[in-house]
């Protein structure tokens, strides 16, 4: 009997049998169904990308038999009838070429009295489907645990079986019937289930737009990231189960994802290729911070800096320990941070989360948080206090959730039960800035993710020493200071003598973004610095990276032989192709270094521009062009641009030991730096692993309705000369040495001893120098100079011969 049968599949039988005409209305009246028939033009089953997954309760589709309280007019069946394809348009209250079919009002229907031959044809018909419905959902299985597509099969399955020739075949599948007026019964419907439909295909069409961006994004990584071998290979990273993770997420937006949800999906897929060169950045304005900065060392977590401007504010102290922050251990905190945007190293990772604990940027994906949070802190005396800080909050100004718009194509030929309909996307790439032929291919080396946590001049945490691409870092004053450079310069470098009286320079590389005057800058400081100490400090750490030119630039004048640097392996392809053109195109033209000068100018990135660097620019276009015709788009291994090594400058070269700072912070050209000098055996490295950024970036920005600003990925992978990939891998340092609690309270002191510790062995057998080989040593030409009452210049005057701007520093 048909009251034994399960009650969902005489739901889904009788509802559907009443809905399509193959049984009496009258019959399906009385069951309750757990949501209501959508009547718009051709039919609409349930979500259109129901996603149902482990641990989650089966729900009924959107299938009822249709009310006559609010389907006013709906006609009324007394003979069982299938919809046929000659079937013409119907009225509200009439029905033509269909001489059976009798449209009733809602009070005619209630007294209508349905035939026991119609009873019987109806009850047949019920019975039939409800055991065809019943055998298809024992053969699939529990459905709570089914995976989408299985779930999305399931439903096809049944749409066929309930819904006879109502559904047609396209070239990927079978898909929803176009409406026709052949085949549907044009019905009057209020306004209100218009309405309800306009919000259901607004709905759908994002939700087919979010897929469409997803795929765009997916085939971009597919066909243009270069180290997707070396993830698959060493971290099983691969870019078709990442896709697959984020099209679950959105298949399951109940009705659809919000643009916040939808970001953080795309987030979280790009966070899944494990490397610090890929990046998405979102429009957005919201952000919020607190007024200090927190950093770790050896599992506690300190306060490393507060905005001076509100200092007075601040209840608690650099140096003070934060137990609890926003009522969580702050070890805990960092590690949910850390999960959001877990990348690879781990060192790095939670360097960048530690930092984000009073510092969230939406526009990098971050979920930023508003109101106060409660600090439990403990001062230098053991103390325990609580305080309670407002988070300095900008709200979002750009408007979020506005419907996808379509242009016809997102839901053509879509059917929601095949995810195989899905229409495949070309992938469109936009073209870099109409520049020289020779800029286009210069690679960058900056890690996007870094350059958004930059701070600028005028933001009230840009002494923070842990800030990336500061000018100041953590780094202490390594010994007494003798002299050093104005504070207008855009480089930090001063003299200091260390406790054997040898005269040691200290110079900041903050990024690899500098302009080349900036090189000009350094080479001049390393003449001075050639003459004037017996070794050099340089300080990277907190290094975003950048241009490989610059990189090259002041590595040519850190030594008097040449220095190979690492090769990459290119992911390359037509655009490249088009470029290298014009450069091959004035190949027999270029013959002196000053015609290769007229072409790339002076120097490229403070590299200085000869016809030899021209020709190696040369080399690097054919061998591009010759990858290609043989069918190679990731080519074999090659120098960036050519340059296979670095020649030393002609003029400003430092010959003496070399110790170079790095740190976990330190991403893509921060990484090549050490590398590059290491490999040489031309410096000794100190510090922690830097992050492992091993190659060339490329942003990509595309068209797009959910507020994706930009997306970035890695197009080479670069190989050390000691056979090492630097992706995912670093230098690990010569020196190694890791902050301390102590470092963190007192003024690096663990840090300094360990510096100079390794410093003393990079010098062993060098003596202290005499102060008349010192920078202190008075100039020849000063100590030449006439009495004063022969000096016409006043000394006051900033003439020649004034007081001068630098000199020996106050000792610290």
């Amino acid at each position: 009997m048909i009251e034994r049968q399960h009650p969902l599949q005489k739901t889904l039988a009788v509802t559907l049998a009443a809905a399509l005409g193959l049984v009496p209305a009258a019959s399906a009246r009385t069951i309750k169904a757990p949501t209501s028939l959508p009547t718009n033009s051709g039919l609409v089953i349930g979500n259109a990308a129901l996603a149902i997954g482990k641990g989650t309760s089966l729900t009924a589709p959107t299938l009822a038999a249709p009310s006559l309280m609010n389907a006013a007019g709906l006609p009324i069946l007394n003979t069982a009838l299938p919809v046929q394809e000659t079937a013409s348009v119907v009225s509200q209250k009439t029905v033509t070429a269909l001489p059976t079919l009798t449209a009733l009002s809602p009070a005619e229907a209630q007294g209508q009295t349905i035939q026991a031959p119609a009873r019987t044809v109806a009850a047949k018909t019920v019975a039939r489907m409800t055991a065809q419905t019943q055998n298809t959902l024992n053969a699939a299985g529990p459905v709570a645990e089914a995976s989408p597509n299985a779930a999305h099969s399931l439903g096809g399955k049944l749409m066929a079986l309930l819904t006879p020739g109502s559904r047609r075949a396209s070239t990927s599948g079978s898909v929803l019937a176009a409406p026709s007026a052949k085949r549907q019964l044009m019905l009057s419907r209020p306004k209100g289930f218009n309405a309800a439909d306009d919000a259901r295909s607004a709905n759908e069409v994002t939700r087919r737009a979010q897929i469409q961006t997803l795929d765009f994004i997916a085939q971009t990584f597919s066909g243009h990231y270069a180290p997707i071998e070396w993830k698959q290979e060493h971290f099983g990273v691969a870019i078709a189960d990442l896709k697959a993770q984020a099209l679950r997420k959105i298949e399951q937006g109940n009705p659809v994802l919000s643009t916040r949800e939808y970001q953080n999906v795309i987030a979280d897929f790009v966070g899944g290729l494990k490397d610090y060169h890929v990046g998405i950045q979102f429009y957005s304005t919201e952000q919020s911070m607190m007024p200090f900065s927190i950093m770790e060392a050896q599992g506690r977590y300190f306060v490393t800096y507060i905005n001076p401007e509100v200092a007075a504010a601040v209840p608690f102290k650099v140096g003070d320990e934060i137990l609890e922050f926003d009522g969580q251990a702050t070890a805990k905190a960092v590690q949910e941070l850390r999960l959001e945007k877990s990348r690879n190293t781990l060192r790095t990772d939670k360097t960048l989360a530690t930092m984000k604990l009073t510092r969230r940027n939406r526009q990098a994906g971050d979920r930023v948080p508003t109101g106060t949070a409660r600090i439990k802190y403990a001062g230098k005396d053991g103390r325990l206090q609580t305080a309670e800080l407002p988070w300095l909050h900008m709200g979002e100004l750009i408007p979020e959730d506005t419907p996808a718009r379509d242009g016809g194509q997102l839901l053509q030929d879509f059917d929601p039960f095949d995810p195989n309909s899905r229409p495949i996307i070309d992938e469109r790439r936009i073209q870099h800035p109409a520049l020289e032929a020779i800029k286009k291919i210069v690679p960058n080396m900056l890690n996007p993710t870094a350059a958004l946590m930059r701070r600028g001049a005028d933001d009230p945490m840009a002494s923070d020493p842990f800030a990336v691409g500061g000018k100041e870092t953590f780094v202490p004053r390594l010994g007494e200071v003798l002299f050093q450079l104005p504070a207008q310069l855009p480089i930090k470098a001063y003299i200091y003598k260390d406790e054997k009286g040898r005269h040691i320079g200290y110079i900041r590389i903050s990024d690899y973004v500098q302009p080349e005057m900036v090189a000009e800058i350094f080479g001049k400081i390393i003449e001075v610095f050639e003459e004037k100490t017996d070794a050099l400090v340089i300080d990277q750490v907190n290094n975003p990276g950048g241009s490989v030119f610059y990189l090259y630039a002041l590595l040519s004048r850190l030594s008097k032989t040449p220095m190979k640097v690492p090769t990459h392996r290119v992911l390359t392809g037509e655009e490249e192709a088009m470029q290298m053109a014009p450069i091959l195109g004035i190949e027999s033209q270029i013959t002196s270094d000053a015609l290769a000068q007229q072409v790339l100018g002076p120097s490229m990135g403070g590299l200085p521009t000869t016809l030899k660097l021209f020709k190696k620019i040369v080399g690097y276009a054919k061998f591009i062009l010759a990858e290609l015709h043989a069918g190679r788009r990731l080519t074999n291994e090659v120098a960036m641009m050519g340059v296979d090594e670095i020649d030393p400058h002609p003029t400003q070269q430092y010959t003496k030991p070399i110790q170079v700072l790095v740190n976990e912070l330190d991403f893509s050209s921060a990484d090549f730096f050490p590398a590059i000098l290491q490999d040489s055996g031309r410096a000794q490295i100190f510090g922690t692993r830097t992050s492992g950024a091993g190659g060339a970036v490329r942003p990509t920005q595309f068209p797009n309705q959910f507020g994706i600003a930009m997306i970035s990925y890695t197009w080479s992978i670069a190989m050390r000369m000691i056979g090492q990939v630097i992706e995912n891998l670093g230098i690990t340092p010569d020196k190694p040495h890791s902050l301390t609690a102590n470092d963190l309270q007192n003024n690096f002191q663990d840090y300094k001893k360990a510096q100079n510790k390794a410093m003393n062995g990079l010098l062993q057998g060098v003596e202290a120098r005499a102060v008349e080989d010192s920078i202190l040593a008075q100039p020849e030409e000063e100590a030449a100079a006439p009495p004063a009452d022969q000096n016409p210049t006043d000394p006051t005057d900033g003439g020649e011969g004034g007081t001068s701007t630098s000199g020996p520093a106050d000792a610290e």
